[in-house]
């Protein structure tokens, strides 16, 4: 069940994230999740499944940190613009 929360929350940023949206994960929710996805992410999942862990600047929130470990961008900027995606 853990791993499966870890899932929602990080693939549900990635979602709101696509869609020009900011929707952080709650810190108590990615403060506990942050050492699960240490225990569940290994070396060899990177460059396949995450990507390398990205650096963040001190006093980073959790979900930040969270998402930085499994090797999201959660300061960056969108590829595509500032507003969110319109599909024809």
């Amino acid at each position: 069940m853990a791993v499966g929360a870890l899932e929602i929350a990080v693939h549900g940023w990635d979602v709101a994230r696509a869609c020009g949206r900011a929707r952080p994960i709650p810190s108590a929710l990615a403060a506990e999740l942050l050492p699960l996805a240490h225990l569940v992410v290994a070396d060899a999942d990177r460059g396949v499944r995450f990507a390398a862990p990205v650096d963040v600047p001190p006093g980073t929130r959790p979900g930040g940190l969270l998402l930085a470990f499994l090797g999201r961008r959660p300061q960056s900027r969108f590829l595509f613009g500032a507003g969110p995606v319109r599909l024809p």
